[in-house]
């Protein structure tokens, strides 16, 4: 997960998908 954390921080471009990711992600880890 870190080489495509990486590779999308380094598309700037996608910082809203890493945004809506990162919260998701943790609704899903801690939303259980």
């Amino acid at each position: 997960m870190q080489a495509n954390a990486a590779t999308i921080i380094n598309s700037r471009g996608n910082q809203a998908y890493i945004l809506a990711t990162s919260t998701i992600y943790d609704y899903l880890e801690f939303g259980r």
